[in-house]
């Protein structure tokens, strides 16, 4: 009469799939050490980020790996940013960079990407860059930005013609070129600039104010209303001072038209000060060259600040002169001579020219990579969103660009960086970061703080070792 209780079912239970062993046998792929082989063909991907503090043997470890990649995988291309100049490996192209070196880089080379190139976009590209490291305001930005396209265009490269993208590029030395056009142009208003061409200064009156040059007073065309509005021109060595206060136009106007005071009025509400400021700079370039650095009109300044900004750019050269093609298999950029500003720009520059022309040749089959890239020091590099080195982690992969990003602190690995790499080495680093580095790279806290210099705790996928790292000095020994 009662229901038949069932018995309840057995709590399911998912059994654990055998983990997959990253570990190489013996005598495949990159001995690291201890009779381990890392093999970048069994990963997910072939980043790899590596953390060590001074004196931990993380350049040693780092040039380690270079040079047993170039002897194991000869055809593959591994290129080494050095920001230190101690990356130094057996059978290297080294192409120095500095200020007497014949070798420079042009970030202004165009993405040939239909999808995603073109001269504007670099040019959008390039002063991002810039603004980070040589930290421009927005204003700045956008008027570099201007300056870049006109460059391009000068050069006959137009966004919406592709063909045109393979023209040779411009260089900073344009760049320069065009700075000092505009600081040294008053205006470009042609029928201003037809005015100012057509008066002659001798007949003109000279004297006052005081504080030197020429100055005129003389009546426009008569409008329609009937006022006739006055236009001032005149040549003073503080001509910001005429910009803020005007007083100089309300001297002149009172003691030449006295009780014309509609006059005054007129020109203080007509929002005309910028076209006489272009006027008067244009007649002072023609007829009084030495003050041109002392009388820039309001608009020339923004281009005047510009050109200081990027005058560390201009002055090192290495942005104008040719860049090497870069085709051999084993390449140490050496950054060490530049100011980290200019290292910076140089590197994530060919970081993006990397990835750019990886991306075109297409995806990869397999997952062995075509080239791998060394930086040492992720700190040098511009700590912007959207970087090179995040677009190469995150994209690279499938295009046969690998990353190998290092660094002494972990404040300046982003999570992100550390989670897209599937092979991770932690060597020893300040006591102080322990705990954080233990928590970022998941090893336990004790096992951080105990290592010792060549020492590393390693994660490659899933595998977890200890072991004391081959270092590059003795490979050549052992060579």
């Amino acid at each position: 009469m009662f229901a038949r209780q069932e018995k309840p079912l057995p709590v399911a239970v998912l059994k654990p799939e055998p983990t997959h062993d990253t570990r190489s046998p013996e005598g495949e792929g990159i001995h690291l050490g201890e009779g381990y082989y890392w093999n970048p063909e069994t990963l997910p991907n072939s980043h790899i980020v590596a953390i060590g503090a001074s004196g931990s043997g993380k350049t040693q470890t780092l040039k380690a790996i270079a040079f047993s990649l170039h002897q194991t995988y000869p055809d593959m291309q591994v290129i080494l940013l050095d920001f230190h100049g101690d990356q130094e490996i057996i059978g290297e192209t080294c192409y120095p960079i500095h200020m007497a070196s014949p070798h420079g880089i042009n970030p202004l080379v165009v993405n040939l990407d239909p999808e995603g190139g073109g001269s504007n976009l670099q040019a959008i590209q390039i002063a991002g860059i810039l603004k980070k490291s040589l930290r421009l305001g927005p204003n700045q930005e956008g008027m570099l930005i201007e300056v870049i396209k006109t460059c391009y265009l000068k050069r006959g490269i137009v966004q919406e013609q592709q063909e045109t993208w393979n023209l040779e590029p411009p260089n900073f030395d344009d760049i320069e070129e065009e700075l000092n056009r505009r600081v040294a142009t008053a205006f470009q208003d042609d029928s201003k600039k037809e005015l100012a061409e057509s008066i002659d200064l001798k007949n003109l009156p000279v004297g006052k104010p005081n504080t030197s040059g020429i100055y005129f007073i003389f009546h426009q065309s008569v409008r329609a209303n009937g006022d006739s509005p006055l236009l001032y021109i005149g040549a003073a060595r503080d001509i910001q001072k005429r910009i803020d206060g005007h007083h100089h136009i309300r001297y002149l106007l009172k003691e030449h038209y006295p009780g014309e005071t509609f006059q005054l009025r007129y020109y203080e509400h007509l929002a005309d000060w910028q076209e006489l400021i272009k006027l008067e700079n244009y007649l002072i370039q023609i007829h009084k060259p030495p003050l041109n650095q002392t009388t820039l009109r309001t608009e020339c300044k923004d281009s005047q600040k510009l050109k200081l900004k990027l005058a560390a750019t201009f002055q090192y050269g290495v942005f104008s002169r040719p860049q090497p093609k870069l085709t051999e298999k084993l390449i140490r950029i050496d950054l060490s001579k530049l100011p980290p500003s200019l290292a910076a720009i140089s590197a994530e520059s060919l970081a993006w020219q990397l990835m750019n022309q990886h991306r075109l040749r297409g995806e990869i089959q397999g997952r062995l990579p075509r080239t791998f890239l060394f930086i040492d020091e992720a700190k040098e590099m511009p700590k912007n969103e959207g970087s090179a080195g995040d677009r190469i982690i995150c994209d690279g992969r499938k295009y046969g660009l690998s990353l190998i990003l290092a660094s002494q602190s972990e404040r300046h690995l982003s999570q992100d960086v550390i989670s897209n790499s599937a092979s991770k080495i932690v060597l020893p680093v300040d006591q102080t970061e322990c705990s954080k580095v233990a928590k970022k790279f998941r090893f336990a806290e004790k096992k951080v703080a105990e290592l010792t210099s060549l020492t590393a705790l390693c994660r490659f996928g899933k595998e977890a070792e200890l072991l004391e790292i081959l270092p590059y000095y003795q490979r050549l020994e052992d060579a």
